[in-house]
């Protein structure tokens, strides 16, 4: 093509390249036109629509977003496709805000509509901050359609477009050129027919799940007959087996029963036998069974990507946790190069601890199963199989697995045939009443205020749900946009009182639930009265909750909660879960007239547990709500020794501060992990990496273990407890700082430092600016850090602290 205005200066970027505008123009004529078409959001077009506007039809407007995107790309990268991190900004130190490609988006960006997240996890299978910078380097298809897109919900996230610096460099004689390259709308509708008929031919893919699939692994040949029934069940998908010999036997998943399940129209995903129980692990052992895994994979004709499990269960005792490790890695090492996406079911005797299940093991996805193992740290599980006895569906035998997206946005990788299945509608959980019918395919962001507003009205919700969109809004939206939940305890125990709202289908299904036992105060009548973050108290604690990762424990399929809030940022350190409970059940409110207490957690009917669970977990929010505890207040209380009974005042702001002295060192931990306000560094400025970064040593403490000091140069090395004043020091000056922490008790400094006593911060920016002698806002933190305890504080103007504060508390 011969380019002339496109190919004009920008900035001081110089001209695009040939290549760049060769893809743009290509990606341009088969792109939806979703994309161009006119939105009632403050996009791009209208932010440009001044320079060249107004808009004489989709044409005219797809060749325009090309302009801006040409425009922008210099800006921000010089067209450089695998251009990274920004360094001037000192927020891009994690997965997730670290910039990536050619516009320079970072993963956080996801948040602005569910299609942008839909699009990262269909093209890349998941939502991971370090998989998304890849992808936006390496796949020009997708760096240009997220882009395009993200320019159509927002320019707030664009300072060049927000700013109007690229006005003056877009050029309406550019505009003209692309249209001219693009071709005329039938030119533009036959290129994309054909593109969309070669993506229509039937055939075999790797789609990654949706939170909250049903379905059923197996070790029984499927029939047709038998397949059909297992969908008429409601199953989505089905897990067969390979086998971890070169010759597989005929009881083994093969390429005619595969066609038989996706004939049926489940999905399928392939797990390999384990050897008999006591078996011995190995790397060679994990080089061979591997090796087999992959080949039957490929023979039997599985989708590239998708998933490939590793079945670790049974394993000799006294096996050393190094011998496992080996095997694991070795496996997916082998399972990975063949093109598949590995994951472990983690099952009964393991050897392996919670920690080397996350740390030492080179997959990204877990699998639990119905037997009671450890948790995966951080991330969780995106697979929980749930075992009911003698569970048989047309005569196979089954266990039940549910999907989930995990904390880091990674799900199973599930082979199917033929185009793209809707896998919002395949997901949908099995509600306990029916929802609506007539509803969009996915609600979003922009309209589902509105439906949330006039579901709760309906219920009488108002201001508890007044108070949960403030929350989102303020704070962020959670990974998952389409359920939302409130416990409402202004009513009585013996009426449904969580209601769970489907913003999708416009529904709300509303359940029992439980409220803690020190909650319901001396009159004993089935209304809580009585709230408290304080361990030990029993007591429901109020507040916006994130929900987490589920995990099989004492009652059953359960889920974690994080507190979200000062009144309830103990809820993880509480264990504060969702679980069902046999004392939250009909029968229980007809001979007591209410149901029973829990310890403090949202305990519900165990028949509803799981399909509220699935609908919720992995980023939902939920708020424990009582009309008479408007703002921060908490509780006081008073025991009568004698009644062993507990009540309480409401009682002002002033007075929560107390309260909250009594919290634990891993609680305040966590609390600071979750401020918006704090970033930790997660390296050292050394270069030097190891586990004693200012994020290792908070995760570290707020997980109940000590943090690690470095061990380079002139530090110590070792392990030593933060301390909690300077936990507490670093929340308080969240309330009027936002700042970055460089080290904690990691780093090298002065031998007899107190970083090493745990009781030192170094923060190096404040208020999104480095410190210096120009930061206006230094002298006021480091004044707040000697008002809150702080003895040693140096800060620019100090000898060897020009680019960062030291703010160290007593020794302990």
């Amino acid at each position: 093509m011969a380019f002339g205005a496109t190919k004009r200066k920008v900035l001081n970027r110089g001209i695009p390249p040939d290549s760049f505008l060769n893809e743009l123009i290509a990606w341009g004529r088969t792109a939806p036109d979703d994309i161009f078409a006119p939105n009632e959001n403050a996009d791009v077009y209208s932010s440009v629509v001044e320079v060249l506007g107004p808009w004489q039809g989709l044409p005219h407007r797809r060749a325009a977003m090309l302009e801006v995107m040409r425009v922008l790309a210099g800006f921000e990268s010089s067209w450089d496709w695998n251009a990274g991190v920004d360094t001037t900004n000192p927020t891009s130190t994690t997965p997730t805000t670290i910039e990536a490609g050619a516009w320079q988006v970072s993963a956080n960006s996801m948040a602005f509509g569910p299609e942008l997240k839909n699009l990262v996890l269909t093209k890349v299978g998941s939502l991971d901050g370090n998989a998304f910078q890849k992808a936006m380097k390496r796949d020009h298809l997708l760096a240009m359609e997220y882009i395009a897109r993200l320019l159509r919900r927002t320019v707030r996230a664009n300072g060049p477009v927000k700013r109007h610096e690229i006005d003056e460099w877009l050029r309406r004689d550019a505009v003209d050129e692309f249209q001219a390259m693009l071709g005329t709308p039938s030119m533009i509708s036959a290129l994309r027919l054909e593109s969309v008929a070669a993506a229509s031919i039937p055939s075999v893919r790797a789609q990654p799940a949706e939170a909250g699939m049903h379905g059923f692994d197996a070790n029984t040949k499927l029939t047709a007959t038998t397949a059909k029934a297992l969908k008429e069940a409601g199953f989505k998908f089905a897990i067969r087996y390979l086998s971890r010999k070169a010759k597989p036997p005929a009881k083994d998943l093969t390429a005619n029963e595969l066609d038989i399940i996706l004939d049926a129209g489940l999905a399928v995903m392939a797990v390999q036998h384990v050897a008999p129980s006591g078996w011995t692990p190995s790397d060679t052992l994990g080089v061979e069974c591997g090796g087999n895994a992959a080949a039957h994979a490929r023979a039997i004709g599985l989708a590239e990507k998708s998933s490939v499990w590793l079945d670790l269960e049974g394993i000799a005792a006294g096996t050393p946790a190094s011998a496992v490790i080996a095997y694991c890695n070795a496996w997916f090492r082998e399972v990975e190069s063949a093109g598949y996406t590995t994951g472990v079911y983690v099952g009964a005797n393991c050897i392996l601890s919670a920690d080397e299940l996350y740390f030492s093991l080179k997959t990204k996805h877990y699998w639990k199963s119905g037997s009671n193992v450890p948790d995966i740290p951080h991330r969780g599980y995106c697979m929980v199989q749930h075992i009911i006895p003698d569970d048989k569906i047309g005569g196979v035998a089954i266990d039940r697995n549910v999907t989930f997206v995990d904390a880091f946005g990674s799900a199973p990788m599930l082979v199917t045939r033929g185009l793209a299945m809707d896998m919002a509608a395949f997901a949908r959980p099995m509600l306990a009443a029916p929802a609506a019918a007539s509803a969009p395919a996915v609600a979003a962001r922009d309209n589902d205020e509105e439906i949330l507003r006039e579901l709760a009205a309906s219920h009488e919700l108002s201001a508890p749900m007044e108070t949960l969109i403030s929350f989102r809004n303020d704070h962020g939206g959670p990974v998952s946009a389409r359920y939302w939940a409130i416990a409402d305890f202004d009513r009585r125990s013996g009426e449904p009182r969580l209601f769970l709202f489907d913003v999708r289908d416009k529904h709300v299904q509303s359940y029992l639930c439980a409220h803690g036992k020190g909650s319901e105060g001396p009159t004993d009548d089935g209304y809580a009265s009585v709230f408290s973050n304080r361990p030990g108290s029993n007591c429901t604690s109020l507040g916006v909750y994130r929900c987490a990762e589920t995990y099989s424990g004492a009652h059953g399929f359960s889920m974690r909660l994080d507190g979200l809030e000062a009144t309830n940022s103990n809820a993880r350190a509480r264990a504060v879960v969702v679980h069902g409970a046999d004392y939250v059940s009909q029968d229980f409110i007809s001979r007591t007239g209410r149901i029973g207490r829990s310890d403090g957690c949202l305990a519900l009917e165990n028949r509803y547990v799981t399909e509220v669970v699935t609908a919720l977990t992995g980023g939902s929010l939920v708020l424990a709500w009582y009309s008479r505890a408007a703002g921060p207040a908490a509780a006081r209380f008073v025991a009568d020794s004698a009644a062993d009974e507990i009540w309480s005042e409401l009682e002002p702001p002033a007075a929560h501060l107390a309260a909250d002295a009594s919290e634990t060192t891993a609680s305040l931990a966590m609390r600071i992990l979750q401020s918006p306000k704090i970033v930790l560094a997660r390296a050292h400025t050394s270069g030097v990496q190891d586990n004693a970064t200012a994020f290792d040593n908070i995760k570290d403490t707020a997980e109940g273990r000590a943090a690690h000091r470095s061990s380079y140069r002139n530090a110590p090395g070792g392990v030593v407890n933060l301390d909690p004043r300077m936990l507490r020091g670093m929340l308080d000056l969240a309330e009027s700082f936002s700042f970055s922490v460089s080290e904690f008790c990691g780093g090298s400094h002065n031998t007899n430092s107190r970083h090493y006593a745990g009781c030192t911060a170094d923060l190096n920016t404040i208020n999104g600016r480095h410190v210096g002698a120009g930061n206006p806002s230094a002298a006021l933190f480091q004044q707040r850090c000697r008002e809150l305890g702080a003895t040693e504080v140096l800060g620019p103007g100090d000898a060897g602290h020009s680019t960062h504060i030291h703010a160290g508390w007593p020794r302990p």
